[in-house]
């Protein structure tokens, strides 16, 4: 298959047919990325994306994306993420997204997620997203505290209404913030912050930045020990996603789910052309790193010396991330070094779990096998990986 990049991209029509027979049948549902503008209000400290490109998809590109989808799988789920730059830069496109699938597909099982800065999400938006929670979800990209949040992303906290994502949402309001080498020292404290406003925090490590693999995974692994100790002492709250992995299956010879470029996700670009994933897009390669989707496909594994480790079904469901930076000696080791700690941090808080807080939210709800399970996981980690 000739790479999208090397060929700028394969248009919509009729694509969906001829490549996205690969898909595993065992998937129930399928994500498709639209890239509905490339514009953002912002300049955040850590992002990588080409801010010379201003372009915004038409909603015909839109409707034809979601027509083939679920043309081509009729009983397949569809979840649909709009992406930008700053999605609600085209709050009308938006809107035109939402109510074609009201119109065309109702009663198909598709729900529409994105995550925005906050900082458009005001009046009209605001009522817009209040009536149409049955299909539409908005996430809020927040770092943390006013201080750490406005360092990172050009001094927007005081623009965003939080309170309206916790009043809308509810207990499912949802944070997604970045982890970089400038937060780091204070990374725990504003996970804290957010759960306490009450919102979920999903956490990711900053891609496009300089990791050093003699510093930063000490740094990750005394923020994570500082949130171990939180969560022990606060019972009713359920630890953010970094310390969430599903170690259970460690040994069981499951993977945990994990994104397929090309298989169970595809990007349509700004301009309609079908790529494997977002980081593949014009957009999201920075001029550093290219990849193209044969590049991210199968890269499961950072070097050869995953296979051979007792995290690996837990570890990272990125393939674009670990496509990017394998050739990148250094900053593969410091990735994997970060997973490591991750891993190792998951294990000590489910053991110390099981043993100071055994009924904490995270484990009360769980049946005897999956309990087991997880202990067994824990104890494989603590004993065999190598840090």
């Amino acid at each position: 298959m000739t790479s999208a990049l090397e060929a700028e991209g394969t248009f919509i029509e009729g694509a969906f047919r001829s490549i996205l027979t690969i898909m595993n049948n065992s998937d129930n549902s399928y994500q498709l990325s639209l890239l509905v503008t490339e514009r953002c209000n912002l300049c955040c400290s850590y992002c990588y994306c080409d801010k010379r490109r201003t372009a915004s998809m038409t909603l015909e590109t839109a409707q034809k994306a979601i027509d083939e989808v679920l043309t081509t799988y009729p009983d397949r789920p569809l979840r649909l993420l709009l992406m930008g730059g700053e999605p609600f830069i085209e709050f009308g496109l938006i809107k035109g997204i939402v109510e074609y699938i009201r119109q065309r597909y109702h009663g198909r099982d598709v729900f529409v997620k994105t995550v925005t800065n906050g900082t458009l999400v005001h009046g009209e938006v605001q009522q817009w997203l209040a009536d149409n929670l049955d299909l539409f979800h908005a996430s809020l990209s927040l770092d943390g505290s006013r201080e750490t949040h406005n360092r990172n992303r050009c001094g927007s906290y005081d623009s965003i209404d939080i309170d309206f994502f916790l009043r809308t949402y509810g207990v499912n309001a949802e944070v997604s913030m970045v982890a970089c080498p400038d937060n780091m020292n204070h990374l725990a404290d504003d996970v804290i912050t957010l759960q306490e406003q009450g919102f979920r925090v999903k956490c990711v490590l900053a891609d496009d930045c300089h990791w050093d693999p003699r510093h930063e995974p000490k740094r990750w692994a005394s923020q994570l020990s500082h949130l171990v100790d939180y969560y022990l002492t606060n019972p009713e709250q359920m630890p953010f996603n970094q310390l969430l992995e599903s170690v259970n299956i460690i040994g069981s010879g499951a993977v945990a789910e994990k994104c397929r470029p090309g298989c169970n996700t595809h990007c349509i670009g700004v301009d309609g052309r079908l790529y494997g994933c977002h980081r593949c897009t014009p957009y999201y390669n920075n001029g550093i790193w290219r990849l193209d989707d044969e590049s991210i496909v199968d890269s499961g594994m950072l070097h050869n010396g995953c296979a051979q480790c007792p995290a690996q079904p837990v570890c990272c469901s990125c393939p674009a991330l670990v496509a990017s930076v394998q050739g990148n000696i250094e900053l593969r080791e410091a990735i994997c070094a970060l997973f490591k700690v991750t891993h190792l941090a998951n294990a000590v808080l489910l053991a110390r779990m099981f043993t100071e807080c055994p009924n904490h939210i995270r484990l009360r709800n769980l049946d005897d096998n999956t309990k087991h399970s997880l202990i067994a996981g824990a104890q494989c980690i603590i004993q065999n990986l190598q840090l």
